[in-house]
């Protein structure tokens, strides 16, 4: 961008940004400060609204208002006016280039992502991701943000519930070539276009099963694509399930190959209890095993599960229990008695170190 061409020459004012994710909005307020500070910190500030270009749309005007309001408080003009008009306008370019998505034929939407600039392979039918995906949100940003802190370049990390791939993308992209990642998705629409979207990827593999407690030959899954296609399994068939092959994630690993793993993420819609109790083996050959998983007390209720039982045994095995909070992803000590009166979905981080 041209844009960025301009920041050594900036030694102006200091716009702040509000977060651009949550509210998609960008305040900007002038100091009467100068120099280099102020105009790194400029630059700073700028780079990120290079980084997050998709969201500007919507806020050009507002750009241009502020600016003219900074302009007339500083009382003279400078270059900061061309930059904000730079920024519109490199925005509006952007915009204009934007990659479109496309509609297969099948029920597929080929949506393109900015955040990954890269197509995901969608269901059309669904009301809960695609039309958030095509229309540029950042899903899961607490989730995005924390995996951006604890996953490192080389590190091996397995996916259970990897639905249409925003984690696994995260993960592809935190690894590196040089790491792993294994994505386990149980729906078998979803694992195909999921494979489909990660082609790009050779070191993420797809695999096609529900993670449980046991080793089962088969079990049945959902096939609904009409809002939020998840992974709730049971054991009796009928015309709308899909049968899957049942593992536990301590007999995948082995059979994969895998040898060691530094990071799960578990997130399978109520079902997490019992991949919990099936990789327990796994617990006790990677000490060092980081997990990312979601719980719902009500929904733990709902499904029978002894949630206090579950939570102490959680913690038996991590010395540290955070949830992420959602406004920002930030870490909060938590405990199995505080979880107990949680609601709603919780995303939780565990680890030893």
């Amino acid at each position: 961008m041209t844009v960025l061409l301009s920041f050594t020459a900036l030694q102006v004012i200091v716009p702040t940004f509000q977060d651009c994710n949550a509210k998609r909005q960008i305040g900007i307020r002038a100091t009467d400060s100068s120099g280099p500070r102020c105009a790194n910190e400029l630059s700073d500030a700028l780079a990120k609204v290079a980084d997050q270009v998709d969201k500007l749309e919507g806020v050009v005007l507002q750009f241009e208002s502020e600016t003219q309001a900074a302009t007339k408080k500083i009382g003279r003009r400078s270059n900061f006016e061309q930059v904000i008009n730079g920024v519109a306008h490199d925005v509006k370019v952007l915009r204009a280039e934007r990659p479109v998505s496309l509609f297969l034929g099948g029920r597929v939407v080929m949506c393109w992502v900015d955040f990954f600039q890269q197509y995901f392979y969608l269901d059309s039918r669904d009301r809960g991701l695609t039309p958030h995906l095509c229309g540029g949100t950042v899903w899961e940003h607490e989730i995005t943000r924390t995996v951006k802190r604890i996953v490192r370049s080389g590190q091996r990390v397995v996916d259970i519930g990897a639905c249409m791939g925003w984690c696994t993308a995260v993960f592809a992209g935190a690894v590196g070539e040089t790491g792993k990642v294994l994505a386990v998705e149980a729906n078998p629409r979803l694992s195909d276009m999921l494979a489909r979207t990660m082609q790009e990827h050779p070191h993420v593999r797809v695999v096609n099963k529900a993670v449980g407690s046991q080793d089962d030959t088969q079990v049945f899954v959902e096939n609904k694509m009409t809002y939020c296609p998840g992974n709730r399994v049971v054991r009796e068939a009928n015309a709308s399930l899909e049968p899957v092959e049942y593992v536990k994630l301590d007999t995948l690993l082995l059979n994969e190959g895998w040898d060691r793993v530094d990071v799960i993420k578990i997130d399978v819609d109520g079902h997490e209890w019992r991949v919990w109790e099936g990789m327990q083996e796994t617990l006790l050959e990677n000490p060092d095993l980081e997990l990312l998983l979601e719980i719902n007390f009500q929904r733990d209720r709902v499904n029978r599960i002894d949630s206090k039982l579950y939570y102490e045994a959680l913690r038996s095995k991590f010395e540290n229990m955070f949830i992420i909070r959602r406004e920002d992803g930030l870490l909060m000590q938590t405990s199995p008695s505080e979880l107990l009166e949680s609601f709603g979905n919780v995303n939780l981080y565990l680890k030893n170190k």
